[in-house]
């Protein structure tokens, strides 16, 4: 399944059934914002889809969503202060919404016994193609002891990929926290067990200047990790620019490549 949010993205990995997808992002870079832009991309394509959220209640992500397929910002679906040719984008939104096939679930304290069974649910409800988790965290049995977290967290791809993906034959995309150094928190057995790792931070100003500025982008894509294509260089990444207000990810020009001297 080739994705046109980020068209460059796909000579590294495509989005394929039975493989997990991981996208690995320090706090507040935008993770569930870019896992939704891929979902809406998969919408449109006419795939069915469950989103398991353990961060934001249903209403919240709701609002993000109009926010993305209606370009309008966020604080004003929420504050209900647009104008009226911004209604009428909203208004558009919710009805192509009403056309699509997709169930978000708010469930802040996930085990595996329970992400099985809404997934299983959705699949004879609905006969979905793609399972979302946003994301995979720290359960409050392990969440101070970090050989049982790295263990159950492993443990938890582990079973999204070879069961949910596998067996099942699912499209899985799914998230994860990094340190700050940019390290997949608390797991290597992520690493392991994934498909392809994805790492998103943002540009400080001096990569943003040195890029070219707000035409190339404020956000960086690295892959990492890769089964099933390339891996990148040190210096390689694909520019992407957040639009936090519209809830909204893009490609943006590519910076020209610097070859050292």
């Amino acid at each position: 399944l080739i994705t046109q949010s980020f068209p460059r993205l796909n000579q590294y990995c495509k989005i394929e059934r039975s493989e997990a997808i991981v996208l690995s992002a320090r706090q507040k870079r935008g993770k569930s914002i870019w896992m939704m832009n891929i979902l809406v991309d998969m919408l449109r394509k006419g795939k069915k889809a469950i989103y398991i959220d353990t961060e934001l209640p249903t209403k919240k992500f709701f609002h993000r969503l109009l926010a993305h397929i209606a370009q309008v910002e966020y604080r004003k679906i929420r504050d209900k202060t647009y104008s009226f040719d911004e209604l009428a984008r909203i208004d558009s939104a919710k009805g192509w919404l009403k056309g699509t096939k997709f169930v978000h679930i708010y469930v802040p304290v996930l085990d595996d016994a329970r992400l099985i069974s809404l997934i299983k649910r959705a699949y004879h409800s609905y006969k979905i193609d793609a399972v979302f988790l946003d994301y995979l965290k720290a359960n409050g049995e392990h969440y101070l002891d970090a050989y049982k977290n790295s263990a159950a967290l492993g443990k938890t791809l582990d079973l999204m990929k070879n069961y949910i993906g596998g067996e099942m034959n699912l499209f899985v995309i799914t998230a994860v926290q990094a340190t700050a150094n940019g390290d997949v928190a608390f797991s290597q057995n992520i690493r392991r067990n994934c498909s392809t790792l994805l790492y998103l931070e943002r540009k400080d100003q001096k990569q943003f200047e040195s890029d070219g500025g707000d035409e190339y982008g404020n956000m960086r894509l690295t892959v990492q990790d890769n089964r099933n294509g390339e891996i990148m260089g040190d210096d390689e990444y694909i520019s992407l620019t957040l639009d936090g207000n519209r809830c909204t990810f893009k490609e943006s020009t590519q910076p020209a490549i610097r070859e050292p001297y």
